[in-house]
């Protein structure tokens, strides 16, 4: 599992008129279903106070839970607690709230995967390292009911611009303009938002 790393190059014709109206720089991570849609329905980060240049890192680290939170347009995620580490080829498997484990199933799992089998109804939570903690980047948008299903995290992100929100929000759809980007594990990316409000992927 690697690290990544994007910069954001901010002109500065941005810088004073964001911060004064709470302008702030959010990121969501990509999320893949068993059916290949991909998800974005997580706030992963925001930069509260924007700068020039800033460097967005993260380490794909994962945990894993069931949850009784529902999928909630504009609602934080808060509260959680149960998760447990998980990586690729593995499934977390939760027989009852107070019953659950992690073990290896290549049999139903790809490598770059992970298992969700569950024996009652519950949502999917899957959080990503981010420093000495774990944020969540996904949450599924119906309860799942019991069975098996699988979810494979996408090394590809979006960043925009937008006031009045928080990390760990849930959401439907990005605010503004977004940028789509898909780092390379171990090298870092740079984008840029230029004075007219275009963004753009800065050649290395």
């Amino acid at each position: 599992m690697g690290s990544y790393s994007v910069t954001i190059q901010l002109d500065n014709a941005w810088i004073d008129n964001f911060n004064k109206t709470g302008m702030k720089l959010c990121m969501a991570k990509a999320t893949k279903d068993s059916s290949g849609k991909e998800y974005f329905n997580v706030i992963a980060k925001t930069v509260d106070s924007v700068q020039p240049q800033m460097t967005i890192t993260w380490v794909e680290e994962y945990k894993i839970e069931a949850t009784a939170i529902t999928f909630s347009k504009g609602a934080q995620i808060s509260g959680t607690a149960g998760a447990k580490d998980i990586n690729f080829g593995q499934t977390y498997q939760i027989q009852s709230w107070n019953k659950t484990q992690v073990f290896m199933d290549t049999q139903n799992v790809e490598k770059d995967s992970f298992g969700f089998a569950n024996n009652i109804p519950c949502s999917i939570m899957l959080s990503m390292k981010d420093g000495n903690s774990f944020v969540p980047v996904y949450i599924s948008e119906e309860v799942v009911i019991p069975g098996m299903t699988t979810l494979t995290p996408i090394p590809k992100v979006v960043f925009w611009f937008q006031k009045t929100v928080a990390s760990q929000t849930m959401i439907v759809n990005t605010s503004g303009t977004p940028w789509y980007v898909t780092p390379t594990a171990g090298s870092n990316s740079t984008i840029k938002y230029d004075k007219n409000g275009v963004w753009s992927q800065v050649l290395q």
